[in-house]
């Protein structure tokens, strides 16, 4: 059984992901829904500003009404014992940096790479989000 401090809502955290200057992104479980997602906590002193607060949740409704092969699903903006947090579609497979540490890319494949990039930033700008994250370690 997990604690309060293993759990959001309806998720139960699994393990870390990654962490930037905004948020923690772990691997939990919808115990609703059974099914695996990535859960970004934003960290608590972002949550205590209003206009980062607003504009977080702005952004997540944005991104969750965008349909593109190439952006990640949004299943869930929501706030549990004062934590914002977003649920996600969990992609699985390597990252760009993953890729790029076994060494340099195709240049083919790194062309293509770069054209599917722009329609996916694209996409979301048409649909009024700007990801202001973009790297290696998000692609």
């Amino acid at each position: 059984m997990t604690t309060n401090d293993e759990r959001l809502g309806p998720y139960e955290l699994i393990d870390e992901l990654g962490r930037g200057g905004m948020a923690v992104v772990y691997r939990a479980r919808d115990v609703a829904r059974g099914r695996e997602v990535a859960l970004k906590v934003i960290h608590d002193e972002r949550a205590d500003d209003a206009h980062f607060r607003r504009r977080l949740l702005r952004e997540a409704r944005a991104a969750g009404a965008i349909e593109h092969p190439g952006v990640c699903e949004i299943y869930d903006v929501a706030e549990d014992r004062g934590r914002i947090y977003v649920a996600m579609e969990l992609l699985r497979g390597e990252t760009l940096r993953e890729s790029l540490e076994a060494g340099p890319l195709d240049p083919a494949h790194a062309l293509d790479l770069a054209i599917a990039l722009a329609d996916v930033v694209a996409a979301a700008h048409a649909g009024g989000v700007i990801h202001r994250d973009i790297k290696p370690d998000n692609i």
